[in-house]
């Protein structure tokens, strides 16, 4: 298969369940400063990362070949603070208006 229909197969799977790990803040009491809720996402962000880089990163010699990069630095940043700000939002707005 080519990048494109990679690409395109992703995109359409990830708008399907879009929003879907924010569900399980209305369903159970968390504390409201979001923390607890950013500890066990950023638990499973960093376990899914790990699971791809050893799964991979592997170049032609067999060898792990990881590249710094500065804009998954900032989409991580990005991403960290969405995920702190989520609880909160829900809380007060509520699922369908906060999203």
């Amino acid at each position: 298969m080519t990048n494109i229909v990679i690409g395109s197969v992703g995109v359409f799977i990830a708008s399907i369940f879009w929003g879907s790990n924010f569900v399980v803040c209305r369903g159970y009491d968390l504390p409201p400063d979001g923390m607890h809720f950013v500890l066990l996402m950023s638990t499973g962000i960093l376990l899914v990362g790990i699971f791809t880089l050893f799964s991979s990163a592997l170049n032609e010699e067999g060898d792990f070949e990881v590249l710094f990069s500065p804009e998954g630095i900032l989409g991580g940043f990005v991403w960290a603070i969405g995920n702190f700000l989520t609880v909160p939002i829900i809380q007060n707005a509520g699922l369908g208006i906060g999203f």
